[in-house]
């Protein structure tokens, strides 16, 4: 991957969601998780991602390097490859968002020590070399995600990565940086909602998520509205290899799928969608594309096929998982201490909302309890015998070694993109989303925290991103409706 200084400036496809700019004697370095898995094992890199060493040894040797990590989910804020970089890379400079809330930052300085940390403020433009220009943009109520802008010598790049701009917020950055040639953006499920079953443990009758076409549609209609020459999906090349994720990969959405769904529903688009895979990268000003034969050649067999030889590939360390899982006991110490401190900081009017619904199910292949939160009573209680679920009810399928790392380090955040559980809940009933919010909110010293909230620090990253502010109240009158609505239904 190795080029002098005289060719034009390149964008890299490392992994998943890592992606690097660079140019003469610098880089740029987006999200790098670079080695092993994600979310309790279930996360993998698909196709492979590049060999960290043989990166490392070309980093360490820039005039400069900058890494940007967009958010908090563990497949882009990847501790293991942040701290191996910050140990192996003297030259580095970590940059991130100015969120609201103070998590992000913590647990990356927590990571890479004594490494320099520079917190981005949204919307502000910042001259980190001769040629490269950023822009940060956030977005997301409960905890931020963010965007990347990138001017690489004039060339404009826009890394969406898998967060979520609201028309008014998508208007405001364009004002900012104008039409984008390169966009990158996700095109598949990082969700729970494929997990959701019926009260009875039953699937739905109806499509939980979205299909891949949604998937593909929305990203070529975004990509496409910010008008990119070259639209290229990105963050989304993955697969579940954990045995009890593994049955997902039927509903990924891969990349090379995304570009054959738009080359054939919009042949016709000014937005080309351009496939590039880890261990690729393109020319910024020729668009000549670099490729891997070796993962090409991946992609053209059958996938389940593939992924079941993957799966083999990693079987030591997975087994050493499966192990780990088989001696875990839920910790309800743990378990207890979390879940009170989440009532304690939730509304009034969420806890009459959610009440005694929340159930959770600690199951194993050898062990199986039961847990309720109550929030009117501001009590955890812990049982033994299989509840009888009312309409209301929500109950969350967990592993015990799952809920007790979440519980300790406090990620629920993860649970839901790791896809290592089940939902029973109601079609119509929305409290498995509010919980879920609740604890993000929390979790990530967000405004459910009072010294959050009325710091000036809050306020000061809020007023810069009003536009999304009026995209949050049109969305949450929405949401009120349907919720009132269902809420009817259910009665």
């Amino acid at each position: 991957m190795t080029f002098n200084s005289n060719q034009e400036p390149r964008l890299f496809i490392h992994g998943h969601s890592c992606c690097e700019i660079r140019f003469r004697d610098s880089a740029l370095l987006c999200d790098p998780w670079l080695i092993g898995s994600s979310y309790w094992r279930s996360w993998w890199n698909f196709p492979p991602q590049s060999c960290l060493n043989s990166l490392i040894e070309e980093w360490s040797q820039l005039n400069s390097f900058f890494v940007y990590v967009t958010h908090l989910h563990w497949d882009h804020f990847h501790g293991p490859t942040l701290k191996r970089i910050a140990e192996k890379c003297h030259n580095v400079h970590f940059l991130l968002p100015l969120t609201p809330e103070q998590r992000l930052c913590k647990d990356l300085r927590s990571v890479v020590k004594k490494r320099p940390v520079t917190e981005l403020i949204h919307g502000r433009s910042y001259q980190l070399a001769d040629w490269l220009r950023v822009l940060s943009f956030q977005s997301g109520p409960f905890f931020a995600d963010s965007a990347l802008y990138m001017d690489v010598d004039g060339i404009d790049i826009l890394n969406v990565n898998d967060s979520k701009l609201g028309s008014l917020a998508v208007n405001n950055l364009l004002g900012r940086i104008g039409r984008p040639k390169f966009v990158l953006r996700s095109h598949s499920s990082a969700n729970y909602r494929a997990c959701r079953r019926k009260l009875d443990g039953t699937g739905y009758s109806t499509q939980p998520d979205k299909s891949k076409e949604v998937y593909s549609s929305e990203f070529h209609e975004f990509c496409s509205k910010v008008g990119a020459s070259y639209a290229i999906p990105f963050a989304s090349n993955m697969a579940y290899l954990h045995k009890d994720t593994f049955k997902y990969n039927e509903g990924i959405n891969s990349s090379d799928m995304t570009v054959s769904y738009c080359q054939d529903k919009y042949p016709n688009s000014k937005t080309i969608p351009l496939l590039l895979l880890p261990g690729e990268s393109v020319s910024l000003g020729s668009c000549v594309v670099s490729k891997s034969e070796h993962n090409r050649l991946l992609l053209e067999k059958d996938r389940i096929e593939v992924l079941q030889a993957y799966a083999l590939s990693k079987a030591t360390c997975l087994e050493q998982q499966y192990l780990e899982e088989s001696s875990a006991t839920l910790n309800r110490r743990h378990v207890e201490q979390y879940f009170t401190k989440v009532i304690s900081a939730c509304p009034v009017f969420l806890k009459w909302y959610l009440n005694n619904h929340i159930y959770f199910q600690i199951k194993s292949d050898s062990s199986s309890c039961f847990c309720r939160i109550d929030f009117m009573a501001r009590k955890v209680h812990f049982f033994e015998e299989t509840p009888t679920y009312r309409p209301r009810d929500v109950c969350f399928v967990v592993h015990p070694y799952v809920l007790n790392d979440i519980c300790l380090h406090r990620h629920f955040n993860s649970l839901g993109v790791s896809k290592r559980l089940e939902i029973l809940v109601s079609e119509s009933n929305s409290r498995d989303v509010v919980f879920n919010y609740l604890c993000n909110t929390w979790e990530s010293e967000g405004a459910l925290s009072m010294r959050v909230f009325f710091g000036m620090r809050f306020w000061a990253v809020w007023l810069r991103r009003w536009p999304e502010i009026l995209d949050m109240i049109a969305i949450f009158a929405r949401l009120s409706f349907t919720t009132l609505l269902n809420s009817t239904r259910i009665r």
